[in-house]
């Protein structure tokens, strides 16, 4: 079988105003092959703008291939008269039979990279990614940000390979929460591994609730959702104004993306800063990398330049270990950042006896709770190992920031 030709943008919306020459036409094909689509169509609108939303959501070749689905013999006969005006790009001839997995495009340096996961087998959390994807539109018109889902898998294509693909680049991973993610056993492997790129630094994860679910109890659920609230989407009066909302929320997270993999910066107490120091830095180490259990943590995140950053992994729920001489304004970074990022936290001082035998109860226990950690150098041994094992295991769903001196 030969291979399909393929057309522009522009030459797709011709085929389309000639193949389906009215209303009728139109919406009869749409509901056919598009019927996510179709939803979306109301009565004020034209049919520019039912065009402008159907190749907005879908790659050309894909509504191509179903317009000669829909009317082979018309399309084959408008598409030579459109080849007569502008020749049509084909691709090489291939004599093998085996369908032909296109690459994803490439994305330009510096734009960060967004991946929504929902249940595949839900056309109504693909609708929900649909309405987010509208959302976004203007910043990805824009080169804000990319976006890929599921449903933006091209035809010929892996789907796995293609989820592999993406969220290894990804910077923002969106979970759009439904009843029906939480129950594929699929798609709860992938949330691991996505969490566990998370933990290392790699990206941000952000659950959007668009319909009610236990998620709480989920490996999530120890993160901030949108809308903050906590109410899904689908229960709001205002949809619009919760899709806005989380569209916000996303901004944010984009705004403060890991920048790169690591979180923590080498800097040896005994040592200047890192910002001040003359002479070369250690290699950055990964957040993953927390204090061991037998001694204290080598480990510092006190640059100035990463205030940013630290804002963002607080923002997000990340776990923290800040570290660094004394006088260096760990604490005052992280009080400054809870401040600006209006988020409550308890804060223990490990030096005062009081609220280290309060440290002590709440750690006997998964947190559930936002937790600073103060002065904590000055803990025992067995207090630092059950600490060390509340965050190296994430035996717990609320967020630790431990702020202490290194050696």
């Amino acid at each position: 079988m030969p291979a399909t030709q393929r057309i522009s943008r522009s030459q797709l919306r011709q085929l389309l105003q000639r193949v389906l020459p009215t209303d009728s036409d139109q919406d009869a094909f749409v509901i056919d092959f598009f019927p996510d689509i179709h939803r979306h169509f109301s009565a004020g609108m034209d049919r520019t703008q039912k065009v402008n939303l159907l190749v907005e959501h879908y790659e050309t070749d894909e509504i191509f291939v179903a317009l000669e689905q829909f009317a082979p013999d018309v399309v084959a006969r408008h598409l030579s008269q459109i080849a007569a005006h502008a020749s049509l790009a084909t691709p090489p001839h291939d004599q093998s039979s085996e369908p032909v997995s296109k690459p994803q495009p490439e994305r330009e340096p510096g734009v960060p990279h967004m991946v929504c996961l929902y249940a595949p087998d839900s056309d109504r959390d693909r609708e929900a990614y649909l309405d987010l994807r509208k959302y976004l539109a203007p910043k990805s018109r824009a080169g804000s940000l990319t976006l890929w889902s599921q449903a933006d898998t091209r035809p010929g294509e892996s789907y796995a390979a293609a989820r592999t693909a993406n969220l290894e680049s990804a910077a923002v991973v969106v979970l759009l929460v439904s009843v029906d993610l939480l129950a594929d056993s699929e798609m709860d492997e992938v949330i691991l591994q996505v969490l566990k790129r998370r933990t290392e630094g790699r990206c941000l994860v952000v659950p959007v609730l668009i319909g009610p679910a236990a998620w709480q109890s989920s490996r999530f659920g120890s993160l901030q959702p949108l809308p903050r609230d906590g109410v899904p989407i689908r229960s709001r009066k205002d949809r619009d104004a919760a899709w806005v909302e989380v569209v916000e929320g996303l901004s944010q997270a984009l705004q403060y993306r890991p920048q790169r993999d690591e979180r923590i910066v080498d800097a040896p107490s005994s040592q200047m800063l890192p910002s001040q120091s003359k002479g070369p830095q250690e290699a950055p180490l990964a957040i993953g990398v927390i204090f061991t259990t037998t001694e204290t943590p080598k480990y510092t995140y006190v640059e100035p330049v990463e205030y940013e950053q630290l804002r963002g992994y607080l923002a997000n729920g990340s776990r923290l270990v800040v570290q660094g001489p004394s006088g260096s304004g760990k604490s005052s970074i992280v009080s400054k950042a809870l401040a600006e990022l209006k988020l409550a936290a308890r804060w223990i001082l490990c030096s005062d006896e009081a609220q280290l035998a309060e440290l002590v109860s709440l750690l006997a226990q998964p947190v559930h709770e936002r937790l600073v950690i103060d002065e904590a150098h000055l803990l025992d041994p067995e207090v630092l190992r059950t600490l060390a094992s509340r965050l190296y295991n994430q035996q717990t769903d609320g967020q630790i920031t431990v702020v202490g001196l290194g050696e």
